[in-house]
């Protein structure tokens, strides 16, 4: 897997601002009596998690991975 930065700095702050938005919701909803689906605050939670990562690091793996599914393509392309 690659580390590079492949994500600008207001993708970065909003992916920060979202991850923490949505570990502070699934945390509020297992701390509540509120009964919720049980998959939803750990989801919350995960995605969160990934969101804050995805801000601090300045990579996203998804968007790697289309870009490299890109390449192959235009490089098939290319070459046929």
């Amino acid at each position: 897997l690659s580390t590079r930065e492949n994500i600008g700095s207001v993708q970065r702050l909003a992916s920060i601002a979202g991850g923490v938005y949505l570990l502070w919701s699934a945390l509020s909803v297992l701390r509540s009596k509120k009964k919720t689906e049980a998959l939803s605050p750990a989801w919350n939670a995960v995605t969160g998690g990934y969101l804050i990562y995805r801000g601090l690091s300045g990579h996203c793996i998804v968007k790697d991975a289309i870009d490299r599914s890109e390449n192959k393509i235009l490089s098939y392309l290319h070459h046929n």
